[in-house]
């Protein structure tokens, strides 16, 4: 069956990359024009890494992060050379999702017109049409300033209302957390929101709300609709990192490790306590991805794997995991070259280096691998 399966598999793949050659040709001829070089040569590097190590049950996923914008600076090349580039990848090797992880602003709603967020949905749209794609709220999409409920709504439009076929916490519905399932994988990726700040006074916007653990406790990780519920797994979508020192952040920490080891326990959050119990947890939670750090890097919590995705945006280089971070960072992402320089990943607008995102080939059936393949600075 399984033979079958990357057979088959193989077969749609080189279609894919036969069709490819034949789209851009096309549209040449419709007048739409060839795109730059340093795009097609980007896209074309990602697909064949992903092409090469995905099987049948792999889940692929691009992912991309603090984009920053107002829609009218120079942020915003990087936003629109990163969505043709996606556009691309899938092209070559169909995508089974994209996730925006969030900070699509470069201020703060409170503080800024909802240009960015126009500008950003246009172009992220234009991907949506042919793969799926989930948007998370980051600290910089802040709706805790928004006082009236047609404002939030607002705010909410351009970024929840575009996470289509998913399940969400209908008693909260404009907090943007939910999952959504692959069935044909047997695979759910559930997105939290790290800035549910909105009716709550804080002097950071960086929350979990009690409602929202609550939630991921009870519903995310229920999955006895499903056939054959044991066979599922599942990973875990955030703006803000798993070690950011927030009292809901460290419970959400807690949580997702005794996903992890299967164990049970309580945190207290607000002065709520949540008690939690995966003893019988029989999914599997592969990892933990994130953005707000501007880098690539893994991190481990205990048996956890978190792993960061970098910033798209044009004005703001990779600017974490350089020389103050520890020689096994140092070691792994190589911020020194052999001379010993160091190396900043800087951004070079009009260039393959504009921009950064990951695609993640998942394997986590198979191999027990998952790739993360580079686009960009």
């Amino acid at each position: 069956d399984l033979s079958a399966k990357l057979e088959k598999k193989a077969e749609a793949d080189l279609y894919a990359k036969k069709s490819y050659v034949d789209m851009q040709i096309n549209s040449a001829l419709r007048g739409d024009g060839i795109l730059p070089s340093y795009i097609t040569k980007g896209s074309e590097r990602i697909a064949e890494n992903v092409l090469r190590t995905r099987n049948a049950y792999s889940f692929v996923m691009g992912a991309i992060s603090d984009l920053h914008t107002t829609g009218n600076d120079g942020s915003a090349s990087g936003i629109k050379n990163a969505c043709l580039a996606l556009n691309e990848i899938n092209k070559l090797t169909q995508l089974d999702l994209i996730a925006n992880l969030g900070d699509v602003m470069k201020g703060y709603m409170d503080d800024i017109n909802d240009e960015g967020f126009k500008f950003v949905k246009q172009h992220m749209d234009s991907v949506s049409k042919s793969v799926p794609m989930l948007q998370l709220n980051g600290n910089h999409d802040d709706l805790s300033e928004l006082s009236t409920e047609d404002a939030k709504q607002k705010a909410f439009a351009y970024i929840g209302a575009n996470n289509l076929n998913v399940v969400t916490d209908f008693n909260n519905r404009f907090r943007n957390y939910g999952y959504r399932d692959f069935d044909d994988l047997r695979f759910r990726v559930i997105y939290l929101n790290t800035t549910d700040a909105t009716e709550f006074e804080v002097t950071e916007n960086i929350r979990v709300s009690p409602e929202q653990l609550s939630w991921l406790v009870n519903s995310a990780v229920n999955f006895s609709n499903k056939t054959e519920p044991e066979t599922w797994h599942f990973i875990v979508l955030s703006h803000v990192p798993l070690n950011a020192l927030y009292e809901s952040i460290e419970a959400l920490q807690t949580i997702l490790k005794a996903m992890v080891s299967k164990s049970s326990g309580s945190v207290t959050v607000e002065g709520t306590n949540i008690s939690y119990n995966f003893r019988s947890l029989a999914q599997k939670l592969v990892c933990h991805i994130h953005g707000h750090i501007h880098n690539f890097r893994t991190e481990w919590f205990d048996d956890l794997l978190s792993i960061t995705v970098p910033n798209a945006c044009f004005e703001r280089n990779n600017e974490y995991g350089m020389l103050h971070e520890s020689e096994v960072i140092r070691n792994i992402f190589g911020d020194t070259d052999k001379n010993g320089n160091q190396r900043q990943f800087n951004k070079t607008q009009a260039s393959g280096e504009d921009t950064a995102f990951n695609v993640f080939v998942i394997d986590s059936r198979v191999n027990n691998k998952i790739y993360a393949y580079n686009y960009g600075a």
